[in-house]
């Protein structure tokens, strides 16, 4: 019996020590603050990003909120529990809407549009000449992800 004690708490530790390797960290995060909502802002470590001296908001289209989203959209949208939903079209703010107490002013975790920002940040920097490639390893421009291999 005190063996397989032992091996269970030894096996244990070392489950619990993968946890704190890079392959295996989304498990320890997992374990601390379970599944990803909009609102991980509110239970998970942040870095804050201030706000400039003088905003530069969006020029506002002339049909600004005019259209009508589709329900086939709309259905997208609340199945996925947006709160926030903009379309910019040739620089100006198309269309702009929020849903469950949500507004211009809420915080909440940025997900997707995240995803989209850095989309464009790398079209610009590839048309700029500082990506060579976007077959390049992300390691050769962020030296966190550069590996040993």
């Amino acid at each position: 019996m005190r063996k397989a004690t032992l091996s269970i708490l030894g096996l244990t530790a070392i489950l619990a020590g993968l946890t704190f390797t890079r392959p295996f960290s989304h498990l320890r995060n997992y374990a601390m603050w379970a599944a990803h909502s909009i609102h991980d802002h509110k239970t998970h470590p942040v870095r804050t990003v201030e706000a400039p001296e003088k905003p530069q908001p969006w020029p506002v289209d002339s049909l600004y909120n005019k259209a009508r989203v589709p329900d086939s959209l709309m259905t997208v949208i609340d199945s996925n529990d947006t709160h926030a939903f903009l379309v910019i079209r040739g620089g100006r703010l198309l269309y702009e809407g929020y849903w469950d107490r949500y507004d211009t002013v809420s915080l909440s975790g940025s997900f997707s549009a995240a995803k989209s920002i850095v989309s464009l940040l790398i079209g610009i920097a590839l048309d700029e000449g500082r990506i060579r490639s976007l077959e390049d390893p992300v390691g050769d421009y962020v030296p966190h992800f550069k590996t040993n291999g």
